[in-house]
């Protein structure tokens, strides 16, 4: 007999907001982009926010949660409430300057990452993409996606 376990984006969300608050924490990188539809296979690392000084890995019974130091305010998040979490989540605009920064390095391969950039693409508001970028002081991440999302003659 099979026993339910949650998926690795709740138990990230779950851990940090168990620590810092629901609205403190918010699921960035990856694991934004899975929760917004553009990353379909399930990961073995959520990456989630939290204001604390210390990024670090939480080994769980269904994978690894990987914190990235950044508070809230340093972001642009929205509710997300689907089957996959409940809970805040980077927007579709900062989640793709998220993915098209050099820096942290995401567990994802280059080939899902750009997938997952393109996907978020149809449904995202560039204007917002470059209010953003001056915001959070994302102007290279704005460079790099620019050019992830230039047509290539093949």
């Amino acid at each position: 007999m099979r026993t339910w376990r949650p998926n690795i984006e709740r138990v990230a969300l779950g851990l940090a907001a168990a620590a810092y608050g629901i609205n403190n924490v918010a699921l960035v990188g990856p694991s934004a982009a899975r929760a917004h539809g553009a990353i379909p296979r399930a990961m073995g690392i959520a990456t989630v926010s939290y204001p604390s000084t210390r990024p670090r890995d939480i080994e769980t019974i269904v994978g690894t949660v990987r914190t990235y130091r950044r508070s809230i305010d340093q972001m642009d998040v929205v509710q997300v409430r689907n089957d996959l979490v409940h809970g805040l989540v980077t927007s579709r605009e900062l989640t793709m300057l998220d993915l098209a920064s050099k820096a942290p390095k995401w567990p994802l391969p280059d080939n899902e990452r750009l997938e997952a950039i393109h996907l978020l693409a149809t449904r995202a508001d560039s204007s917002l993409i470059d209010e953003l970028a001056t915001s959070f002081r994302k102007q290279s991440s704005r460079r790099r996606l620019s050019q992830l999302l230039e047509p290539h003659d093949h």
